[in-house]
């Protein structure tokens, strides 16, 4: 690696801290229950727009930090945010075609890739019920507002 890819990848790391910083205090303040889901902007992002190791590594680092901040269980959040980067990456590598509304698109697919597997791993690996149309509805307007 040289130096500009190096430089690049701090940025990069320097970007995810303030956008959870952000989304765990700020935006919560502001928006409530309904916030946008800054790191899976990024997530998408990387995925779109980074090399498949760089990009793969952030996407772990940002569910790494989601969970270090959640409490969620332990690899719940860096299996989707690892999903959902190569889901991503796969739709843009096949049918991308440069432009904001595809750009939104794609992040609120991802958006409802990262929400459902998250749902699906939970579900699998918890004995808590789950209320799905309560997750459901709710992820899809926090989809729309991760999208706008």
């Amino acid at each position: 690696m040289n130096f500009k890819n190096i430089t690049l990848l701090l940025v990069f790391l320097i970007i995810i801290s303030v956008a959870l910083a952000l989304q765990t205090t700020l935006l919560y303040a502001l928006f409530g229950k309904y916030k946008p889901h800054l790191l899976l902007i990024i997530i998408v992002y990387l995925a779109i727009h980074r090399p498949i190791f760089e990009g793969g590594l952030l996407a772990l680092y940002c569910g790494y930090l989601l969970e270090f901040y959640s409490g969620s269980p332990q690899g719940l959040f860096m299996f989707s945010s690892i999903v959902t980067f190569f889901l991503i990456k796969i739709i843009s590598q096949a049918f991308y075609i440069p432009g904001r509304l595809i750009d939104v698109l794609l992040v609120l697919l991802g958006s409802l890739c990262f929400s459902i597997t998250a749902l699906s791993c939970f579900f699998i690996f918890s004995q808590a019920s789950v209320d799905y149309t309560t997750f459901l509805s709710r992820n899809f307007v926090s989809a729309l507002l991760n999208g706008a």
